[in-house]
């Protein structure tokens, strides 16, 4: 609206599920649970439809990110994985080199990922884990 513009199709999926994101969170501070993003996504469409027919079938599985489907079906969880990952990122005790490895697959998984088992994201985030623990135990 800033620009005169409507916007495209997919700008319009993902802000459509940003939407969802933060109005489940306020609703179901705990999350929908795993794999229920769609019952949220037809909850809110219910409650409030888009104008374009296509936004209210569009993702509805997936959120359009992980990003959002993590907050709609963890809640405030789905933050706190966020909060570890940015806290990773800070540690000074992390090597940047693992953090330059592990950091590209979660922004781009978060960002356009369709699934916490699809490109690795579940997989990264177990690394950086056990990378966290590992390191923080040498320290002992």
């Amino acid at each position: 609206n800033i620009l005169n513009t409507s916007g495209s199709l997919s700008s319009g999926v993902a802000y459509r599920a940003l939407l969802i994101a933060t109005k489940s969170i306020v609703e179901k501070p705990f999350g929908w649970g795993l794999n229920r993003y769609d019952q949220a996504f037809y909850h809110f469409n219910n409650l409030k439809p888009s104008k374009n027919s296509l936004l209210n079938k569009l993702n509805n599985k997936d959120g359009s990110n992980n990003f959002n489907k993590l907050i709609v079906e963890f809640g405030i969880f789905g933050l706190m994985i966020y909060l570890f990952i940015f806290l990773f990122l800070i540690k000074k005790k992390i090597s940047i080199e693992l953090k330059l490895f592990y950091f590209p697959f979660i922004l781009t998984q978060s960002l356009r990922g369709a699934g916490y088992f699809n490109g690795g994201f579940s997989l990264i985030l177990l690394l950086m884990l056990f990378t966290f623990i590992k390191i923080y135990k040498k320290a002992e």
